[in-house]
Formats: C-alpha cells, sequence, structure tokens
C-alpha cells in the first residue's frame, strides 16, 4: 500500500490511517512521493507538459503549477519525510533497488512463427505489412 504526501492538511493524518490499515489486512507499505521528474532542475519541463496538457501558455498556468518536491528523492530525504514510517521507505528503496535496466537490453526482438522459413524477419515482417497494406487499401496505399 503506498504511503504518499500530497502536501495537503490531512497529510500526516491520511497517512497513519493508510498505516494502521495496511497494518490490519496484513499488506506491507511503501512511501512514494508522487514523481513527476527524476530532478529537481526538470521541474520547467513539467510546467511545459502541464501547459501543453490544458493549452494554455506558461505565463497562464497560475495555479495549475506542480509543487516543485515531485522529484525522486534520495532515500535520506524520503527517511525524513515519512519519520513514522521507516519500514515503508526500507521497502521502497528494497524495490527500487531491483529495478535496474540498460537501455541496451529495450532491443525489440522479432517473434520466431514464420511462414516462409526462406525469409528474414525483416523480409518476413515487409512481406506482412505489405498483403496488410492492400488488404486495407485496395485502390493502392495512399501518400
Amino acid at each position: 500500500l503506498a504511503l504518499t504526501l500530497r502536501r495537503r492538511p490531512n497529510d500526516q493524518l491520511r497517512v497513519h490511517e493508510l498505516s494502521n490499515m495496511a497494518a490490519q489486512m496484513r499488506v506491507p507499505t511503501v512511501a512514494t512521493n508522487d514523481v513527476l521528474y527524476h530532478a529537481p532542475n526538470r521541474r520547467i519541463l513539467q510546467d511545459v507538459v502541464t501547459c501543453i496538457r490544458h493549452g494554455i501558455t506558461i505565463d497562464e498556468l497560475g495555479d495549475r503549477r506542480e509543487f516543485g518536491d515531485r522529484y525522486l528523492k534520495p532515500p535520506e530525504e524520503m527517511y525524513r519525510l515519512f519519520p513514522r514510517n521507516p519500514e515503508a521507505v526500507a521497502r521502497t528503496i528494497e524495490i527500487a533497488a531491483r529495478c535496474r535496466f540498460d537501455l541496451k537490453e529495450l532491443a525489440y526482438q522479432y517473434p520466431e512463427e514464420r511462414d516462409d522459413p526462406t525469409l528474414t524477419p525483416q523480409e518476413t515482417l515487409e512481406k506482412l505489412t505489405w498483403e496488410g497494406a492492400e488488404a486495407r487499401y485496395p485502390e493502392g496505399v495512399p501518400d
């Protein structure tokens, strides 16, 4: 169960109630901070994204601007924010440690199934793409 501070007057009470509910249900808690950007200096980019979403300019953003603390916080800061829930912070750190990857691992892998074993995966993809295009556009593929 996620414990999150939302910068509202009842935050501490809500986190306390969620902790109690998790304990009653024997569900572990994690401490989160509703991250929108990875580093504090990226807040302006978040503001731009918010403006795009609302179809407004930066000057018109006003109170739609997010709090400046919606960045990925280091463990020490999370322990400071959740002093009554160190186990939730520890669990969050444990989960984060398992979330490691290398962008090189994100390469597309073609499926092994092929109708024609004489074709490479790329050739099979091209063949199927053109067949699909011909079926969808019998008059010819538009420009």
